[in-house]
């Protein structure tokens, strides 16, 4: 899946399709951790 960077206010993001939040148990305003491994260059996002 390819999702594109927009600008929101001062910051950036992307959209998470709803089929993703669905598959993945997610809703609005949960929060969400963000590792990045340089190694790989990979980003694990895990719900907390």
């Amino acid at each position: 899946m390819e999702v594109k960077i927009i600008q929101i206010g001062n910051s950036v993001g992307f959209i998470i399709p709803k089929l993703i939040l669905k598959v993945f148990g997610w809703k609005v305003g949960d929060k969400v951790t963000v590792k990045y491994n340089s190694t790989d260059g990979s980003v694990l996002y895990r719900k907390k």
